[in-house]
């Protein structure tokens, strides 16, 4: 999509906002769906399922979602079963604590899963289990194991800690790929049990920013410009701001090579550093140099940045 002003008067301008594209869904079943000439491709990529997997619409996923809002006709949910059978898929939890993992669920062994019982009798051995791993499966963290049937509705687990009792399950906070896995398990003989799932999702609470002493941090901010004074203070406790005195606005650096030196030239103060690896550790320049600052060029590679004064 292109959207493009064409004028020649130089002071025309053209705002736009809420760019979106919609239309008219062209099945309600997704097996259906055509994305660019693809065509539809289950599991995606990320996702990955053992045994008798199948992704659906139709009841229950078109007919309720938790707190009873009717559900789009095209929403689509997957059933696990009959037979053991998992799906596996990968969430983010950089920046959380307090990590949560939850899907909505029916588990039973009748065609109807919201005329299912809570608690109710589906055979011996049977087995909805849901598991978080940090570690790609190397180390599983109980979630959930349920072993009698319920009806297809969500309930708000607690966290991955309280959940799994294990103290290590926070290595489940703040990483990059945090597997979860939801798996049907069964007898061989047992061919009825079936396991509903949707709404599969992974919440938790965003983590304290702990500052380093003696380290810049960057804060970036977009303002809305309006008829009154635009301020922007920042604050470490959410009450008081931190002095202006500690604050400073980010240098403009520009690095050019004139002859057989390096002139480095910045704004808005700072201290020159240097260092023989991009890593660090840096140090000051000696002199303290300021703005433009000259710097033969030694044959050997080097790596500068500012500091605050």
């Amino acid at each position: 999509m292109r959207v493009s002003l064409i004028a020649t008067d130089g002071s025309t301008k053209v705002y736009l906002d809420n760019v979106q594209i919609a239309g008219t869904t062209t099945s309600a079943n997704p097996a259906s769906y055509d994305f660019q000439g693809v065509g539809f491709q289950f599991p995606p990529a990320g996702v990955t399922t053992s045994g008798t997997v199948t992704f659906t619409c139709g009841a229950p996923f078109d007919t309720v979602a938790p707190g009873g809002e009717t559900m789009p006709n095209t929403s689509p949910g997957v059933v696990l079963g009959p037979g053991n059978a998992s799906i596996t898929l990968h969430f983010s939890t950089l920046g959380l604590t307090d990590v949560h993992v939850n899907h909505t669920r029916g588990f039973t062994d009748l065609d109807n899963p919201f005329a299912q019982p809570f608690g109710g009798d589906i055979g011996a051995d049977v087995h909805e289990i849901t598991e978080a791993s940090p570690d790609g499966g190397t180390t599983w963290y109980l979630v959930r194991n349920y072993t009698a049937g319920r009806p297809y509705d969500w309930s708000g687990w607690g966290t991955v800690v309280e959940q799994s009792g294990d103290a290590a399950a926070t290595h489940c906070y703040n990483i990059p790929d945090l597997t979860v896995r939801i798996s049907l398990v069964v007898p061989p003989e047992n061919t009825t049990v079936r396991s509903w799932i949707d709404n599969v999702q992974v919440t938790g609470s965003p983590m304290q920013i702990y500052l380093a002493k003696d380290k810049p941090y960057y804060i970036e901010a977009i303002m809305k410009e309006s008829d009154t004074a635009d301020n922007l203070s920042v604050s470490t406790d959410g009450v008081a701001p931190i002095p202006g005195s500690f604050l400073s606005t980010l240098s403009s650096t520009t690095i050019e090579k004139q002859g057989n030196s390096v002139v480095i030239t910045w704004t808005d103060g700072g201290v020159l550093q240097a260092s023989d690896n991009v890593a660090g550790p840096y140090i000051d320049v000696p002199g303290n140099p300021a703005s433009p600052a000259t710097n033969a060029i030694t044959g050997n590679t080097r790596f500068f940045k500012l500091r605050p004064n």
